[in-house]
């Protein structure tokens, strides 16, 4: 194993290739930083850039990586200067004194051209007043860089401000604007005085990058490329267990995504001996210790005292919490938290109403730590026991140390002594973390991996049955099943529990057996409206609307603004014909949420079931503007327009609905194999593609309607040329489709159907034709834009017609069966049929012609 510099806090005594090995997550940035200062050095644009992050998180590296790639620059050799000021630069207390270090750092980087333009120049300084020095060295970097371009690289601008003071605040500013030779890639902890407030002489001037903190999967990535750095294949290895990715999340639970802890945690991450590791970490802390003193110093009484607060707890609090154990009001907490939010000290998350404040160094919090335990076991390295063993594990561990690993014995035994005295094992809240995180960008997958952990380490009915959720979600739903059934036999009693399992069983298709969880659910917690919602659901799937009214009304007891809730029930109003209350109810809906496009599309439906054409379409309207990809919507709305005979604007719907799926012309086009397109293409086309393809094209308009008159003609033409009755019947299902699509007026189809019975009964004599004709239109009824009233009145109206006339009652039969099994969806229907009947009808309904009764 090779024996890498890796520098905790000095990057810049790395060599190049090790910066570029281990540099992670801001390889973009690094290409902007240095495209950036290209272009000072090259043009008349000089960029001030500002990299922002905590100690540790890699500015240092950033400025190192930055030099060793612009420094290597050959089109830049004759162009740019490079002043990389020390990263503390204690003695800069004014102008003149920054201008000295600017010239020390050229000296020790162009040695040769600084002795011979600059060297006695600049001694002869010492021999003046300071404002003459100043004068004077202000004009010697000015000729030095001629017509070159200085780039500085300062480290802690924060503490350089500070020095210099608000005069040598100004007096750099106006050198920069009078001479802009200048560009400036500076690092600081927090924006300070000197740059974020309106009045400080650099507010606006630099442009901030803030660095994050390292993610889970950018730590590892880190690890893995110092292992390979190393050539330590033990640590590649170990990086990829399980075991090696659970201590790696234990040391980013609690210590962050800072790189620093991780350039440490390398080297001792595979070890089985924690003496090592303790050793290493202590003697960082006792680096950091004094710098983490002197931010302390710079803090009033009462900032100190919510620090020290903070540093207890251990994690985020609110302000209300922090104001009564600093014995201060709210607004005095509020208004120390800002500003110790904006000099670096803390960070907030909203949640709801409330902020929630925590340190944001977690290094700070180690060492304040340090300091208070007095002899005892850190409490950083217990939890991280805890964190990488089980109990069991533990006390294994205890029995096979050795005499001489007293340290690790200290920790194993109170490590033991907080898990029996029941403190919450921090994995339990690293897991709870990350599964939130996933939640919250609905990465189910991934939050089955810190779930998958939790059942292992407490197992509560919550953790199974957020297991069985997630499962069930991603189509795991077998798993999800025995998840849930955990669950409920750890805590019977548990309505959610109850709750996911009805879920799961819906998924599978199960719906009585999910009905009775939900039942249960809703049993043990009557105000479980999720599980009242999920009951009306599968209710409405069961037929049962009346029961499932009751549930959604229940919802709505409990919450009333939950739009989608009014949607359901409006599905269901609809369902049992109570058209006017399901129009109040979808209304109520989009008046909630008027983004819904459900809630307008069953809007739509119903107002075309209650004869209200006109505002259906605006239903339809606006739910295709608010979801343009459904086809479903666009359907109906083409069928409306049509019904309406709109041609125009049905031909506009139209061809926006090919455009989405050009496949939707078989739903309009029917069969087209003769030479007319039932009422919508006045133009013959052979195939589905055609028509399609020159309908958006707009080589296809749209303009009439196929006549009665046209089909009586067409028809008495098939009767004198003695077509086929297949011929003839293909053209009566297109009639009756169209009639069907055209109007649901009963009235109209008496009319209609009366004719086309007479010209038979006259010309024909035999109705074979149209008793096929008949049953192949029942097809037809696929289609959501018919109501079940719809299809029922068709069938009412052809019994009112022919019920008497022994020759349709096959037609009639299969008629009536197509009817109620739409109406309610129960395969014990088609069983009243002949086998052959029933094979006969199953094609036109769309039901698998292979399930076996």
């Amino acid at each position: 194993m090779k024996n890498t510099l890796l520098s905790r806090f000095t990057p810049s005594l790395m060599a190049p290739e090790t910066l570029e090995a281990i540099f992670v997550q801001r390889h973009q940035l690094a290409d902007y930083l240095v495209e950036v200062i290209r272009e000072s050095a090259l043009t008349a644009n000089k960029h001030f850039r500002l990299l922002v992050g905590m100690r540790g998180i890699g500015k240092s590296h950033m400025i190192a990586l930055i030099y060793h790639r612009v420094s290597k620059m050959d089109d830049l050799q004759d162009k740019l200067l490079i002043a990389w000021l020390r990263e503390e630069e204690w003695g800069v207390t004014s102008f003149l004194e920054l201008l000295l270090r600017i010239f020390r750092s050229l000296q020790e980087e162009y040695p040769a051209e600084y002795n011979e333009k600059l060297n006695q120049q600049v001694k002869a300084l010492y021999q003046l007043s300071p404002e003459e020095a100043e004068h004077q060295a202000a004009v010697l970097l000015r000729v030095f860089v001629d017509k070159r371009t200085l780039l500085l690289l300062i480290e802690n601008l924060d503490d350089v401000f500070n020095a210099l003071g608000e005069i040598g605040q100004k007096q750099l500013r106006a050198y920069i604007q009078n001479y802009s030779f200048l560009t400036i890639l500076a690092t600081t902890q927090s924006l300070f005085d000197g740059v974020r407030k309106k009045d400080d002489p650099f507010y606006n001037f630099f442009h901030p990058h803030l660095l994050e903190d390292l993610k889970l999967n950018e730590a590892i990535n880190l690890l893995r490329h110092i292992a390979k750095l190393e050539g330590d294949s033990e640590l590649e290895y170990f990086i990829q267990t399980s075991t090696g990715q659970e201590r790696i999340q234990a040391v980013h639970h609690l210590a962050g995504g800072n790189p620093r802890v991780y350039v440490i945690f390398s080297r001792f991450l595979s070890r089985k001996s924690l003496d090592e590791l303790v050793e290493a970490f202590m003697q960082m802390l006792d680096d950091l210790t004094p710098y983490y003193q002197q931010r302390m110093a710079c803090l009033s009484q009462q900032q100190r005292k919510i620090i020290e607060f903070l540093s207890d707890r251990r994690h985020a609090v609110t302000v209300k919490e922090i104001a009564q154990y600093c014995f201060i009001t709210h607004q005095t907490a509020s208004s120390q938290l800002r500003d110790l939010k904006e000099k670096g000290y803390v960070r907030s998350e909203a949640i709801g109403r409330e902020s929630f404040y925590e340190l944001r160094e977690s290094l700070m919090r180690f060492c304040m730590e340090v300091k208070k335990q007095r002899g005892q076991p850190i409490r950083l390295f217990v939890d991280f026991l805890r964190l990488w063993y089980t109990q069991i594990e533990l006390q294994q561990r205890l029995e096979l140390l050795s005499l001489d690993s007293s340290i690790e014995k200290d920790y194993v035994l109170y490590a033991l002594k907080l898990v029996e005295e029941e403190i919450e094992d921090p994995r339990v809240a690293a897991c709870l973390e990350e599964y939130k995180s996933c939640i919250k960008k609905d990465d189910l997958i991934r939050a089955l991996q810190p779930l998958n952990k939790l059942v292992k380490i407490r197992g509560k009915v919550e953790d199974w049955f957020r297991q069985g959720y997630c499962l069930a979600r991603c189509g795991y739903l077998d798993e999800a099943l025995i998840s849930c059934d955990k669950a409920i036999k750890i805590d019977p009693k548990n309505s959610m529990a109850w709750g996911i399992q009805g879920r799961v069983l819906e998924y599978l298709n199960r719906y009585d057996e999910a009905l009775k969880s939900f039942k249960k659910a809703v049993e043990l917690d009557p105000n479980n409206s999720l599980a009242l919602e999920d009951q009306g659901i599968t209710m409405m799937r069961l037929r049962q609307y009346h029961q499932a009214l009751i549930s959604f009304d229940k919802v709505i007891e409990l919450e009333p603004s939950h739009a989608p809730i009014w949607t359901l029930r409006g599905i269901v109003l609809s369902a049992i014909e109570h058209c006017d209350q399901a129009l109040i109810s979808l209304n109520k809906a989009v008046e909630l949420d008027a983004s819904d496009s459900l809630a307008w599309n069953v809007r739509g439906r119903i107002l075309i079931q209650s004869e209200q054409y006109d505002e259906a379409l605006a239903s339809f309207n606006k739910a295709i503007e608010l979801n343009p990809n459904d086809t479903q919507i666009s359907s109906r709305q083409v069928a409306l327009l049509l019904m309406m005979q709109h041609w125009e604007e049905a031909a506009i719907s139209l061809k926006r609905a090919v455009l989405l799926d050009p496949k939707i012309g078989l739903f309009w086009q029917e069969e087209n194999k003769d030479k007319v397109i039932i009422y919508l293409w006045q133009k013959p086309e052979k195939t589905v593609e055609e028509v399609s393809s020159k309908l958006i094209q707009g080589k296809i308009d749209i303009t009439v309607q196929w006549k009665v008159k046209d089909f009586e003609n067409l028809l008495s033409r098939y009767f004198k040329e003695d077509k086929s009755d297949v011929e003839k019947s293909n053209i009566v299902a297109k009639y009756l489709r169209s009639l069907l699509k055209r109007t649901s007026d009963a009235e109209t189809w008496y009319l209609q159907i009366s004719n086309l019975l007479k010209l038979y009964d006259e010309q024909q004599k035999d109705t074979s034709s149209l008793k096929i004709g008949l049953v192949r239109c029942i097809d037809t009824f696929k289609s959501p834009v018919f109501s079940n009233a719809t299809a029922q009145a068709w069938r009412d109206t052809w019994e009112k017609l022919v019920g008497k006339r022994d020759e349709f009652q096959l037609p009639l039969r299969l008629l009536d069966t197509a009817v109620r099994y739409r109406d309610r969806q129960d395969r014990r229907i088609l069983l009243e049929l002949p086998i052959e009947e029933r094979e006969l009808l199953k094609p036109l309904l769309g039901v698998d012609v292979e399930h076996k009764e």
